[in-house]
């Protein structure tokens, strides 16, 4: 048996996941999906029928606070990933896209270590917003604009030629 184990790992089978899908391929699979900060993270809170421990972490896809398509953190309970709470804040944080990179995705960007916490990036800041493609999820250049309470990354749109 540890020949076997020590064979899978050695050929990657054994490593996590890194497709952006949250869901494991094999959803019988019981090994996590991700690994951030050192946590382990899974796609779903049953596996094989069976129910995760309450508290386990996991991922799961939801509309982050700028309205960007997201893994979300979160902790299983009762068989569902129950998405862990974060409050705007940030204060006195302004922070700027790094230049030569490409612009962040969505407009929102986050703080803390203890408790997490976001606030937006000012208005006018060029962000990529995630559009649904014919072959998948497609990144378009925008601007981040006021929206109700919320700001969100606008996709730029050439106006038309002057006759």
């Amino acid at each position: 048996v540890i020949v076997i184990i020590t064979v899978l790992f050695t050929l990657g089978v054994g490593r996590p996941h890194e497709e952006k899908h949250l869901e494991p391929a094999n959803s019988y699979s019981c090994q996590p999906t991700r690994t951030i900060n050192g946590a382990s993270f899974y796609g779903k809170c049953t596996c094989k029928g069976k129910v995760l421990p309450e508290g386990t972490n996991c991922l799961k896809t939801d509309t982050r606070i700028d309205n960007e398509p997201t893994g979300k953190q979160g902790k299983c309970r009762n068989g569902d990933c129950i998405l862990n709470n974060i409050t705007r804040g940030c204060a006195g944080e302004t922070p700027q896209p790094k230049k030569g990179s490409p612009p962040p995705v969505g407009c929102a960007f986050y703080c803390g270590t203890e408790e997490r916490q976001y606030n937006y990036f000012s208005q006018g800041t060029e962000c990529q917003h995630i559009i649904k493609g014919p072959k998948g999820n497609e990144y378009v250049n925008g601007t981040c604009q006021p929206s109700q309470d919320r700001m969100i990354c606008v996709e730029k749109v050439n106006a038309p030629s002057a006759c």
